[in-house]
């Protein structure tokens, strides 16, 4: 029997141990088997098709398209999953233009940085697939951090639960609106948020690709984040730049109830568990570090299948803890890279990411500890709020695929932690707007 095929019957076998999804299953998932996984069968012929709902009984037939240490977490009674054609994609004509006119000039330097690169999509799918492996992990990465994002996106309402194994209790309204299982919630935090970007703009080619504010020639973007719900940390805000140098620190500027400071972001807070969470700062939207704080290496293709466009306004969970998606599902091509963590001390000893070719969206994140065995599972939502005939004619931030969640699973405790956002939003930022969000006056006083 071929070994991917042997790892699949071994995934399988384990569902009767995870039970209703439980965490105990998911430990013996080592970075060598999922290796062994990945380098399988990378495409194997589907046994369902497009319409058709999948459930609990299905789970074999979706063995071969979700990685086995995930596998477990999908196996409780009531567990659907809508099939949905894979839809194509497409980012909006500026963005497109500006990847033809300067893709080809792109290059990964020798310590792994982006060299020449201008706005749009650094590499096309066929650089990558060209390119020696270890440049073509880096192409990944950097096309993964300069994705169509327009000027980046908004949020008045984003969510934080704090879930662990349980009868679902500590609920809300809001909870209530997106956790429709299991689960006891610990800890709801809600903040607002924005990210603007201010450099390599496919929308600013008449301005050098820049947003006409200071810093614009330093700084890719800037983070405005202020909670507002618990009472406690209601109030507490702050401002992460940027650089558009690779090996520079983040700075922070942050407004707390007791005191103001500015100071440098360490690559160990980064590692650190944002704010006691199951995710680290680097793990939102899958990966939100700096590309040299890693080594990349580049493992190939694979079909996963995982939620792509989220079918409404709104994510939903389901499931014993939950934390599984209660939507539609798309089978579609992933690269494989992995990143290891020049910090010796980092909490995951290495990840393995599995990036839509198509889109550069992280799909799922795979952390593995420092003995390589499987950590955490980590997977994001976004929503494709047009068809793609309807791109060509309309404006840029209708485009924009719109952050809808993120989820962390500690397959090894069973803990979670869910983010969801209400009325993601990608706005038509003007300078003067944006100069007013980042002042020293709106952090201490809220927008």
């Amino acid at each position: 029997m071929h070994r991917s095929a042997l790892l699949v019957t071994a995934a399988l076998a384990a569902l009767s141990v995870a039970g209703a999804g439980g965490a105990a299953a998911n430990e013996g998932w080592s970075y060598a088997a999922t290796l062994d996984w990945i380098q399988g069968e990378r495409f194997p012929t589907p046994t369902f098709q497009p319409g058709e709902t999948l459930g609990r009984g299905d789970l074999p037939r979706m063995a071969p398209f979700v990685p086995p240490g995930f596998l477990p977490q999908l196996d409780f009674q009531g567990f659907v999953a809508e099939i949905q054609a894979p839809r194509t994609l497409v980012a909006h004509p500026l963005y497109e233009s500006a990847s033809l006119a300067y893709g080809r000039q792109t290059e990964i330097g020798a310590d792994g940085r982006l060299l020449h690169y201008v706005a749009g999509r650094p590499f096309s799918a066929e650089r990558v697939r060209d390119a020696p492996a270890d440049r073509a992990a880096y192409q990944i990465a950097w096309n993964y951090i300069y994705r169509w994002q327009h000027y980046g996106y908004a949020s008045d309402a984003v969510h934080f639960a704090f879930l662990r194994p349980g009868t679902a209790t500590g609920r809300n309204a809001d909870t209530d609106a997106a956790l429709r299982g299991g689960g006891i919630v610990e800890r709801h935090l809600i903040e607002r948020f924005q990210r603007v970007y201010l450099s390599h703009l496919a929308v600013e080619a008449e301005n050098d690709h820049q947003l006409d504010v200071e810093g614009a020639g330093s700084l890719h973007y800037k983070d405005y984040l202020s909670f507002t719900h618990p009472f406690e940390v209601r109030g507490n805000t702050f401002v992460i730049e940027r650089s558009l140098d690779p090996l520079e620190r983040d700075q922070v500027n942050s407004y707390l109830a007791t005191e103001r400071r500015v100071r440098r972001l360490s690559p160990k807070e980064r590692a650190d568990r944002f704010v006691g969470s199951e995710f680290t700062l680097d793990d939102f939207e899958g990966f939100s570090g700096r590309v040299l704080d890693y080594e990349w290496v580049y493992h190939g293709e694979r079909d996963l299948l995982y939620v792509a466009d989220v079918r409404g306004d709104h994510a939903v969970f389901f499931g014993p803890s939950s934390h599984v998606p209660w939507d539609r599902w798309q089978l579609r091509r992933c690269f494989v890279v992995e990143q290891r963590p020049h910090l010796s001390e980092h909490t995951y000893g290495r990840t393995l990411l599995f990036v839509d070719v198509e889109t550069s969206i992280i799909a799922m994140k795979l952390m593995f500890d420092q003995r390589d065995q499987l950590l955490k599972v980590l997977y994001p939502l976004y929503r494709w709020p047009l068809r793609p005939e309807q791109v060509a004619t309309a404006a840029p931030r209708e485009t924009v695929p719109l952050f809808q969640a993120n989820v962390a699973i500690n397959v090894q405790t069973g803990a979670s932690g869910v983010v969801w956002s209400v009325g993601t939003e990608i706005p038509d930022v003007k300078p003067s707007e944006v100069r007013r969000l980042f002042s020293v006056t709106n952090l201490s006083s809220g927008r």
